[in-house]
């Protein structure tokens, strides 16, 4: 009976303390529901406030941020932000520059930074990368690099979102701080730093002239690549400058970025560049360059160049003469005629793709006979050295039987 009376007494023991956990958490969960209700409530408050502050372009920072504070939670404070007005996108700068302001002030860059570098969900990171961004907040630009060029993050979710960032930096300072940032080479994060830096436009400029003088050859090659694209013609002299770095893919960038901003002024410097640079890289990026330059005064320097032993040099030259397009055909004869193997079947090639070695085929039939001789000489000349497809096509396809018959001869 006494055994019977201790389990009895133990179950209806156990039985008061459940009833009482029961009724704790219940309590527990009414307390909670309240605070959620009434924090909810000061959430859509402030919701309602900050669509005045929005309204005004969020003239009033300091009070701003003393109402902010009411509602005692980052994320809530965050998400009021973000949800009033027409968000963070397409901020005016004013604005941009004050809303950032209450960002720093309520910690919520803060916030975003340390999220960035340290949230474990990739969603997170992601979307503390745009904000940061949209914000124009110039201080987390060594972490979205960072995040750009970290090998284990994935591309297509946060790094593609922290280049986005990047290029969205438009804040005074924002250039410097990204030339800096490629420093530190990265086969995916450098492009996607130089890309910030030309969709940035003009405020790039000076920031990527003076990466031109950076100790760093990394720097100085992506800076020369930047300025080809923002085209600002007052970056000739500083890149002709740069064709004689100690850096060989420093003095090829600058070649083809002189391409692209294509004035004649850097004529001289990339044919000097085009013959004379130990790199056949170099050289075939100077004499593409000078193909987009366009001037006639590169010519002679082109054909000539037919004759480098690198044949990517050669065919650059050849792209070259036939951007160039000269209507006198007899230097790129004297280089058929030269003897020299590679120079004479590049040349060759050229005067075909010119369009030179397809009106030879056409005067054939109305040439007098003098003229014929002199087609036909050329004819088979350039056709010994590779350049006989306008002749076979004539062959095939000609409805004059004397150009079918003088072609085949």
């Amino acid at each position: 009976m006494t055994l019977q009376l201790a389990l009895l007494f133990a179950i209806g023991l156990l039985a008061a303390v459940g009833l009482g956990l029961i009724f704790l958490a219940g309590a527990r969960g009414r307390r909670l529901r309240r605070r959620k209700q009434r924090l909810s409530g000061r959430v859509a408050a402030l919701r309602a406030r900050l669509e005045t502050y929005a309204a005004s372009g969020f003239q009033d920072v300091e009070r701003l941020h003393i109402e902010l504070r009411a509602a005692d939670d980052p994320q809530q404070m965050d998400a009021a932000l973000r949800a009033v007005g027409g968000g963070l996108e397409a901020l005016e700068p004013d604005v941009q520059e004050r809303l950032r302001a209450v960002y720093e002030r309520s910690g919520l860059l803060a916030m975003h930074r340390s999220s960035l570098r340290e949230a474990p969900d990739w969603r997170t990171r992601a979307d503390s990368a745009l904000v940061l961004g949209h914000l124009g907040d110039i201080e987390a630009i060594p972490d979205l690099a960072a995040s750009v060029r970290d090998a284990d993050e994935d591309a297509s979710t946060v790094k593609a979102a922290a280049a986005r960032a990047l290029g969205m930096m438009t804040a005074p300072g924002a250039a410097e701080l990204l030339v800096t940032e490629l420093a530190a080479p990265g086969d995916w994060s450098s492009p996607r730093i130089a890309e910030a830096l030309v969709e940035m436009g003009g405020p790039a400029y000076a920031a990527t002239l003076a990466g031109l003088d950076h100790d760093s050859a990394n720097v100085r090659a992506w800076c020369s690549r930047v300025l080809g694209q923002l085209g600002d013609p007052g970056a000739v002299r500083p890149l002709m400058g740069r064709l004689l770095d100690r850096s060989g893919p420093v003095r090829t960038v600058a070649a083809e970025a002189l391409g692209l901003l294509a004035d004649p002024t850097a004529t001289s410097s990339l044919v000097e560049a085009m013959l004379r640079d130990p790199a056949a890289q170099v050289r075939g990026g100077a004499a593409r360059a000078l193909g987009r330059t366009a001037d006639p005064a590169s010519l002679s320097a082109l054909v000539d160049a037919l004759d480098d032993p690198d044949p990517w040099t050669r065919i650059r030259a050849v792209e070259a003469l036939e951007a160039l397009h000269p209507d006198d055909a007899e230097l790129l004869l004297e280089a058929v005629r030269s003897g020299r193997e590679e120079s004479s079947r590049a040349a060759a090639v050229a005067l075909e793709r010119i369009g030179h070695v397809q009106r030879w085929v056409d005067q054939l039939v109305d040439a007098p006979r003098g003229g014929v001789a002199a087609l036909e000489g050329w004819l088979v000349m350039v056709a010994r050295q590779g350049g006989s497809g306008p002749l076979r096509r004539a062959m095939r396809e000609s409805a004059e039987l004397a150009t079918r018959a003088r072609c085949a001869r």
